[in-house]
């Protein structure tokens, strides 16, 4: 009985995980500062995101997407959930960027992949919050396992 339960929940984060992209709710707010005339690849475009520092320390229930976008009210709980000791949304945070490596000179831009391929300039924001989503979803089935009980 306790492998079975194993086993749904482990479909379950399958199911989750390889699904990612079909995933459309979000727990958190997305403000955007209009105010500014840009065009949506522009409101979109990422070159890094960041925590804001307040009181010198870093506000992980937030993360300034770019100049105009700020994620809020991320629930702390969702950086629990780690693949080789760092959480899924820093994960997120350091690949959804532009960078330049230093010996090639070879630019990765984030915003290439979202408007040429996905053709979706919201896709590096919409992948953040599903990840925010993702990381809590996991968490609550990874909780829900009955305790492991191994005989010697």
């Amino acid at each position: 009985m306790i492998f079975l339960n194993f086993s749904k929940i482990g479909k379950e984060l399958a199911n989750l995980l390889l699904n990612l992209e079909r995933k459309s709710k979000t727990v958190c707010k997305i403000n955007i500062n209009e105010n500014q005339k840009v065009d949506l690849v522009g409101l979109y475009k990422v070159t890094k995101m960041n925590h804001p520092i307040i009181n010198g320390k870093k506000d992980f229930s937030k993360i300034i997407y770019n100049q105009y976008i700020t994620v809020s009210d991320i629930p702390l709980s969702a950086y629990n959930f780690k693949i080789n000791e760092k959480s899924l949304i820093h994960w997120i945070i350091d690949r959804q960027k532009i960078s330049q490596d230093s010996e090639s000179g070879i630019v990765d831009d984030a915003n290439d992949y979202a408007n040429e391929t996905v053709k979706n300039p919201q896709y590096p924001l919409e992948l953040l919050k599903k990840v925010i989503d993702i990381s809590l979803e996991s968490q609550k089935l990874i909780k829900s396992l009955p305790p492991l009980e191994i005989a010697n």
